[in-house]
């Protein structure tokens, strides 16, 4: 197969024919000046002798000002998007619980998932040290008798059905609402009136809007002396003489809201071991495979207390995921100095502090059913 060779790949005697003629050359430019002399790197004065600014072409100066700058009208929100991007924040994820009545909502728990939001994909998720918050609301078209409203928080070890089978290792309620606690609506609101039908009360009593809600202190029995008598509906009554608000007696009927922020502990006691030993572990994360037969649980549960006779109470329960912060001890010195300096690691013998040896482990057996063996193991020293 033959191809045609490119244009620039061709014989170089084709271009010869295009070649102009000795009387069409054009003569060779002409200058005025003498051509400075040529540079010689052995002479110490050739860098002096030879003018580069008599070759150079001169410009008179450019003193015209700067315009001025003025920012366009999307510059405020440009800066807005940088900084959002270049510092990302997470923003808090809520998720909802509800019971009807007649098809209506009249018992509602949220919570809201603050640190834990990237990992609350599918129910809500907090990380060590980060408060359980949420909110509860009751709507109650008819009066109704309500004996208390409460939270519960239990964490389980679940490796069966049986209830023998169920390790609890936190239990914690804790009361919103009681009738020693007196009418719900005498809180007062964040504008400085009177609640009505509405009210809004923290995990100790205070109003939702304070900014010492969230340092509350997780108890059984919230303050209650923030909460007073007063009513838009029903004179006042006068105080216990303990500063008490009187009980409350009476149904309940309106909208009624409630928020909370309750602490995990950080250190549980349960017993462990055949001999059932006392220990204090930290709270396991949240675990729960299909086909495993053991999960970890944590659930928060939202109960009414109903004051009719043969009535349960009204529950919504809602699991929730807790991940435990586990940091690792800090190097020794001599492994710091090492790092700061890009030296080599100290061994064992030298930074004993740097290393750690598991402990031993021992087997025991028998050899053709009449020779005891045992044998031990120990490893070298690991990082």
């Amino acid at each position: 197969m033959f191809f045609s060779s490119p244009r620039h790949l061709r014989p170089a005697t084709m271009s010869a024919t295009f070649a102009p003629s000795a009387s069409n050359s054009p003569l060779p430019p002409s200058y005025s000046d003498p051509m400075p002399p040529p540079f010689d790197p052995t002479s110490s004065t050739s860098s002096s002798t030879f003018d580069f600014d008599a070759l150079s072409p001169e410009f008179p100066p450019d003193t015209s000002p700067l315009p001025a700058y003025t920012p366009g009208p999307n510059h405020a929100a440009s800066l807005r998007s940088r900084n959002s991007t270049s510092r990302p924040t997470t923003q808090p994820k809520e998720f909802y619980y509800e019971l009807k009545k007649r098809g209506k909502p009249f018992a509602c728990l949220t919570l809201t998932a603050y640190g834990g939001a990237a990992f609350s994909k599918h129910m809500p998720t907090f990380v060590e040290g980060e408060k359980v918050k949420g909110r509860v609301e009751l709507r109650l078209e008819r009066p109704e008798s309500v004996l208390g409203v409460y939270v519960q928080i239990q964490g389980q070890v679940i490796t069966g059905a049986n209830p023998n089978d169920q390790l609890t290792f936190i239990d914690l309620t804790h009361t919103l609402w009681g009738p020693s606690m007196g009418d719900p609506r005498g809180t007062t609101d964040d504008a400085g009136g009177t609640g009505s039908a509405r009210a809004s009360t923290s995990v100790d009593g205070t109003p939702s809007g304070s900014n010492d809600s969230s340092n509350t202190p997780v108890s059984s029995s919230p303050d209650s002396s923030a909460l007073t008598a007063a009513s838009a509906d029903t004179p006042p009554v006068q105080a216990a003489p303990t500063g008490l608000p009187p009980k409350f007696t009476d149904k309940l009927q309106g909208t009624y809201t409630w928020s909370f922020a309750l602490d995990l502990p950080k250190e549980v006691v349960v017993p462990y071991g055949a001999r059932g030993e006392v220990g204090v572990f930290h709270p396991p994360q949240t675990f729960n495979e299909r086909h495993s037969r053991a999960s970890v649980v944590y659930e928060i549960v939202l109960r009414v207390g109903r004051g009719r006779l043969l009535r349960g109470d009204h529950r919504i329960p809602a699991q929730f995921g807790y991940i435990p912060v586990t940091r690792p001890p800090a190097f020794s010195q001599l492994r710091r100095m090492a790092y700061a300096e890009g030296s080599a690691l100290l061994g064992p013998t030298v930074d004993v502090e740097g290393w750690y040896a598991p402990e031993e482990v021992r087997v025991q057996g028998k050899v053709l059913h009449n020779r005891t063996v045992d044998i031990g193991f120990s490893t070298s020293p690991m990082i």
